[in-house]
Parts: structure tokens; C-alpha cells; sequence
């Protein structure tokens, strides 16, 4: 199961509706979570995600270019992993704020703080949680 998973999800779009986290808007960053460093251009009508210099080594010479990038050297740390049981509380607090007459994309949706949409799905399997392959396809999940 865990290796059909793996091959299966073949594209960003995809990889969101099996993880069930936000693939697109201001925290649509799977790899940094809630830390993603995202911001809107107008010129490009597109959502920009900034600050991945943060996840190079400290001494990387790209970290201090300024003109290749935003303007500013880079010297925040990379963002921690967020571990999978954390995904799955987030994910239960949005479903249940969803049922309690909360309204998808109201300013006090949950899933604009974290980018957790809905509980994923694969947490019902028996073996997931025993599993160190916690839907770690791109780096958001961390083993339980």
C-alpha cells in the first residue's frame, strides 16, 4: 500500500487530495506548514512562496545573495517538521469547527492558520500510525 501511495500521487494537485492540506493560496506550502512565507503579485496575479533559502546549510553563499532573489540575505532557520499526529489534531479541529456552523473561508477558518483542509483519510488504516512513512512525500509529516 505504502509504495502504490508513494508512485500514485504524480502531481502537486493530486498530492493535496490525498494529504488533505492546502496546495495553493497563502499557505499552500506543504514543505514549511505554517511557517510558509508566502505573498501576492500583482504583476504575475499569483501567489509567491518565499524564504526556501531557509532550508540551505547556514554558511550557503546563496543565503547571503540578495539581487538573485527577494533583495534581503536569508538568515531565519528552516522551519521544523510538523509531526503527524499534530496534521491529524489540526485536521479534527477544522472538521469539527466546519459542523459547529463554521463557513469555509471565513476569516476564522482553522485552515488559514495551518493549512490543515480535513482529517486525511489514510489515518483510518490500521498500520499508518505504526508506520514511519506517515505520508512523508513531501517533508510535511514527520513519523509518529
Amino acid at each position: 500500500m505504502r509504495a502504490i501511495l508513494l508512485w500514485t500521487i504524480n502531481d502537486y494537485p493530486a498530492y493535496g487530495l490525498v494529504s488533505r492540506c492546502a496546495v495553493k493560496g497563502y499557505k499552500g506550502c506543504s514543505v514549511c506548514g505554517p511557517a510558509v512565507d508566502s505573498r501576492y503579485s500583482v504583476a504575475l496575479k499569483k501567489n509567491l512562496f518565499m524564504g526556501h533559502r531557509r532550508h540551505l546549510r547556514e554558511n550557503h553563499p546563496y543565503r547571503r545573495l540578495r539581487a538573485a532573489f527577494n533583495g534581503y540575505p536569508e538568515h531565519r532557520a528552516a522551519p521544523e517538521r510538523v509531526p503527524g499526529h499534530v496534521v491529524e489534531r489540526r485536521g479534527l479541529s477544522r472538521s469539527r469547527w466546519l459542523d459547529s456552523g463554521g463557513r469555509e473561508g471565513a476569516d476564522s477558518d482553522p485552515a488559514k492558520q495551518h493549512g490543515a483542509k480535513k482529517r486525511n483519510v489514510l489515518f483510518n488504516l490500521p498500520y499508518w500510525r505504526v508506520s514511519c512513512f506517515t505520508v512523508q512525500v513531501n517533508y510535511m509529516y514527520a513519523c509518529t
